[in-house]
């Protein structure tokens, strides 16, 4: 899967064609998606299926990273970096890196943005789209 060094930090403004971008990576490979919420959500169910899949999947996408800074979204978040360690994880946020570890904090950030970091940039295409409507 490429040259990229995992996980993949992949963040910018909304609307840039982050999670497009994703799901087009997502129909070409067996990838598991899911956002932090779900993460959040689980994150105390050892067994939930969420866990059991990120295990195995060759590609996890987890969208919407940093969208909620309570505990449980700390507690899902390094549950999915330590379960995904050194394999293929696409992480997306509209957080730059610092943000991202002001957020939460360097062990959030760390396990995140140990890898490859890309900024997309651009204008929100949903209001690109809309205006030339």
């Amino acid at each position: 899967m490429g040259k990229l060094r995992w996980p993949a930090y992949v963040f910018g403004s909304a609307g840039t064609g982050k999670t497009c971008a994703a799901l087009l990576v997502f129909d070409e490979y067996v990838a598991m998606r899911c956002d932090a919420a779900e993460l959040a959500a689980c994150c105390w169910q050892p067994e939930h299926v969420i866990w059991r899949q990120a295990r195995t999947m060759p590609l996890v996408i987890v969208d919407e990273v940093g969208a909620g800074s309570s505990d449980r979204d700390w507690l899902g978040l390094k549950k999915m970096a330590d379960i995904r360690a050194n394999m293929p994880t696409l992480w997306l946020s509209n957080l730059s890196p610092e943000q991202l570890k002001a957020t939460f904090d360097d062990r959030i950030f760390s396990r995140l943005c140990c890898g490859t970091v890309v900024e997309v940039t651009g204008p929100d295409q949903r209001f690109v789209r809309w205006s030339a409507s």
